[in-house]
Order: structure tokens, then sequence, then C-alpha cells
């Protein structure tokens, strides 16, 4: 679950492979989302990130670096002019979501890299080709927690002994 109102929650990971044995350049990144959260009302973000190196996310700290924040279109978040060299072993991305403080409660987010050109390559290599990729699990809005503050101020000045009559000792 995703609470209403987070920041940069990991929503997607996926590699870009290479162009078979050759190295290649990411131009663009689209994704689309087949959960029921809609752009701009229950996603008020969708960022881009190139990993680098430690193949881990590292919640915007460390090595990972921000590409830049997609922008809904239609069905899609789109993220373009992008040059960034992918290497014949790949180049793992990271997406991250910022769910809306008022984002509907028990909406998904499930993104997938969509057919055709969800990944578009300067080789011309661009994909997937036969079916949209999923590139992460589920996540589920929900509520906010409710905090409840408690402090202690005086009550009574009474002295409590046992078998005498009842006192306040706290009240709400």
């Amino acid at each position: 679950n995703v609470a209403q109102g987070a920041v940069r929650m990991l929503a997607a990971n996926f590699r870009v492979p290479a162009n078979g044995y050759e190295a290649d350049v990411l131009s663009e990144v689209r994704l689309a989302n087949a959960g029921s959260a809609l752009p701009l009302v229950d996603l008020a973000m969708l960022e881009v990130w190139a990993d680098g190196g430690n193949g881990t996310w590292d919640a915007g700290l460390g090595d990972d670096a921000l590409l830049g924040a997609a922008t809904p279109s239609g069905a899609t978040w789109q993220l373009g002019s992008l040059t960034l060299p992918v290497a014949t072993s790949g180049r793992r991305l990271f997406t991250t979501v910022d769910v809306a403080p008022g984002a509907t409660i028990g909406r998904t987010v499930r993104l997938v890299l969509p057919t055709p050109n969800g990944v578009v390559v300067t080789s011309g290599n661009s994909g997937p080709l036969d079916a949209g990729v999923s590139a992460g699990g589920t996540l589920t809005i929900a509520a906010l927690p409710s905090n409840l503050a408690i402090t202690a101020a005086p009550q009574s000045g009474a002295t409590l002994v046992p078998g005498a009559s009842p006192q306040t000792v706290l009240e709400f």
C-alpha cells in the first residue's frame, strides 16, 4: 500500500536492453498505468531515474540520477529528449510516483511499458513490440494514518487512596 500524499514511491523497475551486441542511446520512455489511479487526480507526478550502477533503488539518494518528470499524455506518461547511454549490458531505470494528498483510496498503480515504443532508442530497435511489459507490482492507495497526540496537564491535586471515593484522574 501507498499512502495519500506519499512522494517518490517506487512503482517500476526495469532494464533497457542494448541493441543486440551493440550499445544504444535511450531517447524516450513511455509508461501507462494499468491500474485505476488517474493522472493529475490520484498521481501528482511520475519521475524516471537511471540507476548509477548498484542495481537498487536508493530513494533518490546515493547513485541514482533523476532523468526527469514524465508528462501525462492521454493514457501514457512520457519523458522525451533523453540522451542516456545504454551499455551492452543494458541500463536499469526506476520510476517513482507522487500520490496526490486527495487521491481516491483504493485506486491502484501498476505501470507497464506499452506497445509499441514504451522505450525509444536511437538505433530504432525500440519496444516492446508484441505486448506491454509490466515493470513492477501493484500499489494500492491507502488513507493516511491518523495521529492522536496526548499531552499531560494537571488534572487534580487530590491524593488517591485505595477505597476512597472516586476521583477523576484523566479527562479527554
